[in-house]
């Protein structure tokens, strides 16, 4: 008998591409997470500097998937896409662990560009193999998510103890080997039988167009990499800015009267999440610094790198996150936690929270030189909670509100904001800057004024939120959000 390769419905699939999703989240955080710390300690850059360049980092890496999933939809398929996007993440890995100025910026465009071939790409191939199979797509996205998280906690967990024992370099050399186990893990699924797939568009290729992208992305890793390194990321940002909102101006004016409410109300929705964002991305640049020079490290016996905390938020999400989805399907869709606008008002306030937490260690150390971990811990933890009320339901929002003929627009129109969100994360950073020579009281002083002023950023904008939320249902969106 023939063997069956419908791939929409055998689990080695969904496992295998986890895996390489695995792998390659593995390296690409190994990098993203642990980026301002590397940047202060081996490169010996000001807080400012390390601020500024993640900040920028991570805004390319939310602006190329836009660019990444256009490639995989319309020229060289997703296939391709993806294996040119774990190649680009392995080359970047390679060059960060030179350990020099120069390779740094390169491996950070590197990286930034395969993710925007990866990461759209991915989960628009899930989408696909289980396109005859919409009952088990939830499932496959559950397992997909796992790997991800799984991804990030182990390598926020295990890079900071190879930091300690083997040393920068061959950190990153391991990395870079990690991200060569995720090309080998998709190796098998590049020849399957690509009749028996019922959306066959996924898998088009043409070598021509491969090597002319494939160059292009070479090419533009390296804009990139000079765009951050000149530190002329705002002028291009703003620019980007001003053509994504003339563009929606143009559909908004051509949308009949309930598009456009819901347009508005789309926009409205773009700007608290990134005002969370900016919030919610402190964990990897001001939080981390606070850590590694104010809270004790020693946590049972082990000497912990300040990096090595960011493993609990992908722990507790997927703790948590069970519980939450499990309560979001039982709820009727008129309860007042089922509104979207509800969920953000709350994750603004839950994540105020985290940071009175820090608020809060940052008084308890009158009189000692470190601080309690449990306070660090709390702040991940209400992080956490914050993010599952936010995140996830993010794309779920444009979908509902924008015209369906334009939605991949406003995918991209989403992303920007988050992209944005990460540059501003950056320059907010910067009031908890510490300069050489600062006494600790001063450093103490610095960062319980910083993580106040995050506090009261977001209980603002959640009470802003809750304020409007009969103004959004007046737009007639309630049943769509």
């Amino acid at each position: 008998m023939k063997k069956n390769h419908n791939i929409g419905k055998t689990p080695f699939t969904l496992y295998g591409l986890s895996l390489s999703t695995f792998f390659e989240r593995f390296a690409f955080y190994s990098v993203a997470l642990y980026l301002v710390a590397n940047l202060n300690f081996y490169y010996g850059m000001s807080d400012t500097q390390a601020f500024t360049v993640f900040g920028s980092f991570m805004a390319f890496s939310f602006l190329t998937p836009t660019i990444g999933g256009y490639l995989g939809d319309q020229l060289i398929g997703r296939k391709a896409s993806i294996g040119m996007g774990l190649f680009l993440i392995m080359v970047g890995c390679f060059l960060i662990s030179v350990n020099r100025v120069q390779e740094l910026y390169s491996g950070l465009g590197f990286l930034a560009v395969g993710n925007g071939l990866f990461k759209p790409n991915i989960s628009a191939l899930i989408t696909c193999i289980y396109q005859d199979h919409q009952e088990r797509l939830d499932s496959a996205f559950t397992v997909f998510y796992a790997a991800i998280n799984a991804g990030s906690a182990i390598s926020a967990l295990l890079l900071g103890y190879l930091l300690k024992t083997v040393g920068y370099t061959n950190s990153y050399l391991l990395m870079g080997a990690t991200a060569s186990l995720a090309i080998v893990s998709f190796l098998p699924f590049v020849r399957l039988n690509d009749q028996k797939v019922s959306c066959a568009e996924a898998y088009r290729y043409d070598s021509v167009k491969f090597l002319s992208v494939g160059a292009g992305s070479i090419l533009l890793s390296q804009i990139i990499s000079q765009i951050i390194f000149r530190g002329v990321e705002t002028v291009f940002l703003l620019g980007f800015f001003v053509f994504i909102m003339g563009y929606a101006g143009y559909i908004y004016a051509r949308q009949d009267v309930l598009a456009r409410k819901r347009l508005i109300a789309l926009l409205f929705m773009a700007v608290v999440y990134m005002v969370f964002c900016v919030l919610y991305y402190q964990a990897p640049l001001s939080v981390t610094l606070f850590t590694k020079r104010l809270v004790s490290l020693d946590v049972f016996g082990l000497d912990l790198h300040p990096a090595q905390f960011l493993a609990l938020d992908p722990i507790f999400v997927v703790i948590f996150g069970v519980i939450l989805s499990s309560l979001w399907r039982v709820l009727p869709e008129t309860h007042w936690l089922a509104f979207a606008p509800t969920k953000y008002a709350l994750g603004l306030l839950v994540i105020g929270i985290a940071f009175f937490m820090l608020i809060a260690g940052c008084i308890s150390l009158e009189g000692i030189h470190k601080m309690n971990p449990f306070w660090l811990v709390m702040y991940y933890f209400f992080r956490s909670m914050a993010e599952l009320l936010v995140i996830p339901i993010g794309l779920t929002i444009v979908s509902k509100l924008s015209p369906t003929q334009h939605m991949s627009f406003f995918m991209g129109f989403w992303f920007y904001f988050e992209a944005f969100a990460n540059y501003m994360a950056g320059k907010l950073s910067m009031i908890s800057e510490i300069l050489d020579g600062m006494s600790t009281a001063k450093e103490i002083g610095i960062y319980t004024s910083a993580f106040t002023i995050y506090s009261i950023i977001a209980v603002f904008f959640s009470i802003v939120t809750i304020f409007l939320i009969d103004w959004l249902k007046h737009l007639g969106t309630i049943n769509t959000l």
